[in-house]
């Protein structure tokens, strides 16, 4: 019976293998947002800067699955405030709702805590980003690759 449970308990544990399954317009998206890219959120109206924003996009090799996510690459995301600087390590996946197309920002140290954006015309050169649950109308940020 010692033999048994000691042959049972050294099996290898079975891996998996699941990708994330993605359509087209994800694959275009992944494969476009490489590199740095900044944008800059002005004060209502104005010429006033109310602080500016660097996305560094490292996209994987192929999209995996992590804690349940399907994780397309990393990003690092620098924020300036005037003088107060703020930098954010993250893994990003890609989800629809509807029409709409989203990303996902899962902070590194914890998949728990995530940041959710609605994100459109996505080319190599520039993006443009909003809250989730805002209205995409004076909310859109334009992001341009540096």
């Amino acid at each position: 019976m010692f033999v048994i449970i000691s042959l049972a308990s050294c099996q290898k544990e079975e891996t998996t293998n699941d990708k994330p399954i993605y359509d087209a317009e994800t694959e275009r998206m992944w494969k476009a947002l490489d590199g740095s890219y900044t944008g800059t959120f002005y004060v209502m109206h104005s010429d006033a800067v109310w602080k500016t924003e660097t996305v560094v996009f490292t996209p994987a090799s192929e999209p995996y699955k992590k804690s349940g996510c399907d994780v397309f690459g990393t990003a690092t995301i620098y924020t300036k405030y005037g003088s107060f600087e703020d930098t954010g390590n993250y893994y990003y996946e890609f989800t629809k709702h509807n029409s709409e197309r989203i990303i996902i920002f899962y902070k590194t140290s914890s998949m728990f805590s995530s940041y959710k954006y609605n994100i459109a015309d996505v080319t190599e050169s520039s993006f443009r980003m909003w809250d989730y649950g805002l209205t995409e109308e004076e909310n859109s940020i334009t992001y341009f690759k540096d």
